[in-house]
């Protein structure tokens, strides 16, 4: 009979690792002492906040180690609030990629077999690296190299931790807890409470973003994902009101960021996902999802009765149409700055044309573009490097959504794909290099291309395991 006995990472158990533990506390300890005198004249009167604060990083640290992930899903439940840097993800995110490695529960084995991926993130960190050489603001390359870098390690981390359906289920609840949190936020601005902070310009969406045009795309992934938990449900059973209501809700916030950016990003995102569906349906499969629907009828007309009544509630309000007809006029027009948009737009190309390692990190602000920022401060290197890992990842998913018959892990490659273009093509026109959740959506479609072989049988939620309704469209 084979004794089955609990690994754990070799790195704690080697002598020299407690060695150079004790070294680096004592050096530590040394470095405190002689800081001590200089910095307690600013800390005084401040005891009780310094007390506060380090309990409760020992709490966050202690909880890595024992409730990782728990600690997971609540890093992704703060995944939208980033209106300070570092956002408190960005801290959890370093944090548990740490003690994920030391602890095993981050899988090094989900990063083979992914050559290109690697030689093209790691060109890329190499062309920030290198542009970085004649910059003069060293400070400020180097902080923006910092978080690119990060950006980068948000990508590994996505890769190494969704290696099963749970894994995939919580970060998903995660974001979809965030996306409502930001919605609600800006619900709160519209009904005068916070108005400044979640509000831009009294009309505009924002959310705790530090960019407006960051808010409406942030939805569009979740807003595909919880279509397609209708058409066919893995990750989440039932809830049907719920999903409806949140796609409802999560497009009105779309909507109201005014960004035309997000509005083509959604309409494109949409027009994908339904294409690639299609492509699958056949009559029979047609009419077993019909079947569905007409399951929900009962939910699906409840949830009509509701919102007429809502839009009616809406329309009798002093204003409102006057206020819809002003904000769609007002942003769909052409706007006074996108002529200086597209003029640095060519600034750009023409820097990186006169540069061949390009200007250096976070040296071309306004850039307005993700491709003409890389070529503009990395280089055609930069440029290339970086192109060649959005062209591997986009062509991997696109081809997994195709022969898609089942969901890696739960998430459908089609919904990875489909927000991938629309956020793709949203880069033409912002710079999206430091959106946290587009380096997300990179590291979901590194997820969805990896994995072999079919994972229908992973598809089990609930607590008796019960298997997913999927019907294969």
């Amino acid at each position: 009979m084979k004794t089955w006995t609990k690994v754990t990472p070799s790195f704690i158990d080697t002598r020299w690792f407690t060695v150079l533990l004790s070294f680096l506390v004592a050096l530590l300890s040394g470095l405190a002492g002689g800081l001590v005198p200089r910095v307690t004249w600013s800390l005084a009167g401040k005891e009780v906040f310094i007390l506060l604060a380090l309990l409760g990083a020992w709490l966050v640290f202690s909880l890595s180690i024992v409730r990782f992930d728990f600690m997971v899903l609540a890093n992704f439940c703060l995944f939208s609030l980033v209106r300070i840097e570092p956002a408190p993800t960005d801290m959890l995110v370093m944090l548990l990629l740490l003690m994920g490695l030391l602890t095993g529960r981050l899988s090094l084995k989900a990063l083979t077999g992914s050559s290109l991926v690697h030689l093209a993130l790691g060109g890329f960190l190499v062309a920030n690296l290198v542009s970085l050489i004649y910059v003069s603001a060293v400070f400020e390359g180097a902080r923006y190299l910092f978080i690119t870098a990060y950006m980068i390690a948000l990508v590994y981390f996505v890769k190494m931790y969704i290696t099963s359906l749970q894994a995939m289920r919580t970060v998903m609840i995660g974001y979809l807890v965030s996306a409502t949190l930001a919605v609600s936020l800006v619900t709160f601005g519209y009904l005068g409470i916070g108005t400044e902070l979640f509000v831009r310009y009294g009309t505009r969406a924002q959310g705790l973003f530090k960019d407006v045009n960051v808010f409406g795309p942030f939805l569009i992934l979740m807003i595909i994902f919880l279509i397609d938990e209708v058409l066919h449900p893995c990750i989440f059973r039932g809830l049907y009101p719920a999903k409806v209501l949140g796609i409802i809700t999560l497009t009105t916030g779309v909507f109201l960021s005014g960004s035309r950016a997000a509005w083509g990003n959604l309409v494109l995102s949409l027009l994908v996902y339904f294409i690639l569906v299609a492509k699958r349906a056949s009559r029979t499969k047609i009419i077993h999802l019909l079947s569905l629907f007409r399951a929900r009828i009962v939910y699906l007309l409840t949830l009509l009765i509701v919102g007429l009544l809502v839009l009616v509630v809406l329309l009798t309000r002093p204003g409102f149409l006057e206020f819809i007809q002003a904000f769609v006029t007002e942003r769909a027009r052409f706007q006074i700055y996108d002529t200086t948009r597209f003029a640095r737009q060519i600034e750009g190309l023409n820097a990186g044309l006169t540069h061949l390692i390009g200007v250096g990190p976070g040296m071309w602000v306004e850039a307005h573009s993700l491709y003409v920022r890389a070529f503009a401060e990395h280089g055609i290197f930069g440029l290339v490097t970086l192109l060649l890992c959005l062209v591997v990842l986009s062509v991997g998913t696109f081809f997994r959504a195709l022969r898609e018959s089942d969901k890696p892990y739960g998430l459908s490659a089609k919904v990875v794909f489909a927000c991938l273009v629309g956020h793709l093509a949203n880069s033409i026109v912002i710079d999206t290099i430091h959106w946290r959740h587009f380096w997300f959506i990179l590291g979901l479609s590194w997820v969805v291309i990896t994995v072999k072989g079919s994972t229908s049988s992973d598809c089990l939620v609930g607590s008796r395991g019960a298997e997913c309704e999927m019907p294969s469209i």
